[in-house]
């Protein structure tokens, strides 16, 4: 995530067109604001990471596993 702020940065002002970001300013304010979430993201996950039971997190991937291919089968075979 933040490789992708830099790049916001380095792009947001090329071409004339601003970027997805509106130019220089926009393309600053966005990777501030990109960096900032997924540093706290990347806190707040291994915070709360080292909180959660190893069973319970096995279980929770399990879980969303056999969930995704549930819907993947579904859409493949029976969705059509």
């Amino acid at each position: 995530m933040l490789l992708h702020s830099c790049l916001v940065l380095r792009e947001g002002g090329r071409d004339g067109d601003g970027g997805i970001c509106g130019g220089w300013a926009g393309g600053l304010a966005a990777g501030a604001g990109m960096t900032v979430g997924a540093l706290a993201g990347y806190w707040l996950g291994a915070h709360s990471a080292q909180r959660i039971p190893a069973a319970v997190v096995r279980q929770v991937v399990t879980g969303i596993g056999l969930v995704l291919a549930a819907l993947t089968f579904w859409k493949e075979f029976a969705g059509k």
